[in-house]
């Protein structure tokens, strides 16, 4: 009975010293980037985003200890939110968005790759991705053009062109500047540190919000930090002066020969 009672001990301790480590605590990432601030034994605040590199855009996150590991959650989780049918469903198309695909060329610039103009609800936030229309691997680079750009990287997703898909896009149902699912952050002496950047839940990130997770650093107080701009999370690795307006397209031509067309469509409805 004694051992029992010293272990319970032992791990209400244990418990003890690791949550006085971050409750009321302010972390900050290397080189300045980022900022976590732990306001209770459940939540936290996040803030890597900004509007201006003087306003800096904060999220409210939840997190959990395992051990010596946090796991924060933010209150939606992911980015995107893909549904699959083998028949068609029914969608309603009021608008149409872009998606330019970027890859690496043999020259070491990015270029774009493919231009594909797809269905659209904005009534649920929801692109509609027809039967042998459009084929969506995650090792592209992908932004969507819907009223400003948005970052469409799909860490570990494929969609077919077998299949009739819907992605709901989660980013325009909320006002988050990023999306974490438990995301795990190692406590060492003063820090929280990511994993590898090679691990899963680290390559999900950065597909998700088009950076690196930083380590973080404890600090006595509060103190200035830097942001990415909000605009620029979609460009991630690419100039933005390679993208094309939203009035205009890529056509291939004879000979593969490229040419910028203006375009203009009309909203439809699929059938019921």
């Amino acid at each position: 009975m004694k051992s029992k009672f010293f272990i319970l001990i032992f791990i209400f301790l244990q418990n003890v010293i690791i949550y006085s480590q971050v409750i009321g605590t302010n972390y900050y990432g290397r080189g300045g980037l980022g900022h976590i601030e732990f306001i209770s034994d459940s939540i936290c605040t996040v803030s890597f985003v900004g509007d201006l590199p003087s306003y800096p855009l904060i999220d409210t996150a939840y997190y959990y200890r395992n051990g010596d590991t946090i796991l924060i959650s933010t209150k939606i989780k992911d980015r995107y939110e893909i549904r699959t049918y083998d028949t068609q469903p029914k969608f309603n198309c009021n608008d149409y968005a872009i998606i330019q695909d970027f890859s690496k060329m043999k020259s070491k610039k990015n270029a774009i790759t493919s231009n594909e103009i797809i269905s659209f609800d904005t009534t649920t936030n929801e692109l509609y991705f027809g039967q042998y229309d459009y084929e969506f691997y995650s090792s592209w680079h992908s932004i969507l053009y819907y009223k400003g750009y948005h970052r469409l990287c799909m860490y570990s997703c494929y969609i077919s062109s077998k299949y009739y898909n819907i992605v709901k896009l989660m980013e325009l149902e909320t006002d988050q500047t990023i999306f974490l699912n438990e995301f795990p952050l190692i406590i060492k002496r003063n820090k929280l540190k990511p994993l590898s950047s090679k691990e899963i839940e680290c390559m999900k990130f950065r597909s998700d919000n088009g950076f690196n997770f930083p380590v973080m650093k404890k600090s006595k107080g509060l103190k200035n930090y830097k942001t990415l701009y909000i605009k620029d999370i979609a460009f991630e690795g690419i100039p933005t002066s390679i993208c094309m307006p939203e009035s205009t397209m890529i056509m291939t031509g004879e000979k593969d020969n490229f040419k910028i067309r203006k375009f203009k469509i009309k909203p439809k409805y699929n059938p019921d």
